[in-house]
């Protein structure tokens, strides 16, 4: 015989019912940011194993930059350039402080043989 306690009991079996929807919602939502968080993370494995060849996917390493021996970072710092970042905002974009990014337009401006922002937009910028 079962114990009185765990006898099917509907009126305690509807009172947890509710608890357990939004409990259930929110594993869900987690189970779609790991998601999401998996891929992202795949793709970088991909990246890394192709040894960051340029693919033509990979607007970084295709166009008027495909040609250039610059870093990975020094692309991303130019092409933040490009589409008129200023520094303050490509510091918060990459997670760098502003300072970095003036040391990585230096390089930049050395590796183009170039002086200035300006000159180093103008090489870049179809007329």
């Amino acid at each position: 015989m079962l114990e009185p306690e765990t006898v099917y009991d509907p009126q305690r079996m509807s009172s947890a019912a509710p608890k357990t929807v939004p409990a259930a919602k929110a594993i869900v939502t987690l189970a779609a940011r790991t998601a999401q968080q998996l891929d992202r993370l795949d793709d970088a494995r991909r990246r890394l194993l192709r040894g960051l060849k340029p693919t033509p996917r990979d607007p970084e390493l295709t166009g008027p930059l495909a040609g250039l021996k610059l870093t990975p970072r020094q692309r991303q710092i130019l092409n933040c350039l490009l589409r008129g970042d200023s520094e303050k905002q490509i510091a918060l974009k990459l997670h760098i402080s502003p300072q970095t990014v003036r040391t990585y337009i230096k390089k930049l401006h050395k590796s183009l043989g170039v002086r200035s922002g300006g000159e180093l937009l103008a090489r870049f910028v179809s007329p």
